[in-house]
């Protein structure tokens, strides 16, 4: 599906929500300062970031797992960066989304000493709180210390950096049943590094020659002498999506996270991005 499909179906699918919403806001008290000029225009906008969802989903469906990243780039990828019409207003609709098993994993950083020298220790305190060991990981739990939400334009944001659903919550993550997923299609080199040495895993050359040339790598699933307590994937498993929607200079930002699971993918969790 192309970026102007996308904003197809977003403007459709607003569409919908806004009618179906109009009888509500009619028995409103509120209805007479919604239909203000402001007030209108972010409505559209937390309309257009709710209709978002469906193409969101297709773009997981088909295309997210063939995703192969160039050995420095971030685990960023842009689903829709594209100006589009709801009525007569003009909407400008974002929405980006980052690899969560081509990050470091919100576990037990103890068991993952190389990756957690890739962070500062105020992202490790943070990241203790945003953790998967956690009943309800979540970007809204860390802390204030670092920039939390990570935008197109603050690719360094702890929400870059360390997943918050790789592995997904749930009880055989909490029975230690489960690992997290390590991409090798799609992680940061640094990261790549960290692991194969760690892990005294070979192949690592193959993976990054590879990438450079735009090709689907071959996992080595050779071990080294230490345990593994993660295992790699060549596809993705877990995206956090961020969708933003302006309209004359009104904001709607909404952060969602998707895990596949047993074939399907599933929303996770739905986050409103207060800044």
């Amino acid at each position: 599906m192309n970026q102007r499909g996308v904003a197809m179906l977003i403007v459709l699918a607003a569409a919908v929500i806004l009618l179906s919403a109009a009888s509500v806001l009619a028995r409103s008290r509120a209805t007479a300062a919604l239909s203000r000029g402001a007030d209108e225009r972010l409505r559209l906008a937390w309309a257009s970031c709710e209709a978002a969802h469906a193409p969101i989903l297709a773009w997981l469906e088909r295309r997210s797992r063939r995703v192969v990243l160039a050995p420095d780039a971030p685990p960023v990828v842009t689903v829709l960066d594209d100006t589009i019409l709801i009525g007569d207003l003009e909407a400008r609709v974002n929405v980006t989304a980052w690899d969560q098993t081509a990050m470091i994993p919100a576990v037990d950083l103890a068991k993952l000493p190389a990756l957690s020298a890739l962070l500062s220790r105020d992202e490790r305190a943070a990241a203790r709180w945003i953790s998967v060991d956690r009943g309800s990981p979540g970007l809204d739990l860390g802390h204030q210390s670092v920039a939390i939400f990570p935008a197109p334009d603050r690719p360094g944001a702890l929400g870059a950096r360390v997943a918050t659903h790789n592995p997904p919550p749930g009880p055989a993550r909490q029975r230690g049943g489960q690992l997290p997923a390590f991409n090798v299609n799609t992680a940061p080199e640094p990261l790549l590094r960290a692991v194969y040495e760690q892990f005294e895993l070979s192949g690592l050359d193959a993976v990054l020659q590879a990438r450079r040339a735009g090709e689907r790598a071959e996992i080595n699933q050779q071990r080294g002498s230490n345990a593994q307590p993660i295992r790699l994937v060549g596809s993705s498993t877990a995206w956090g999506v961020r969708t933003d929607v302006t309209i004359n200079g009104l904001r709607a930002s909404i952060w969602s996270v998707y895990t596949l699971r047993a074939g399907t993918w599933i929303q996770e969790q739905r986050l409103v991005i207060a800044e």
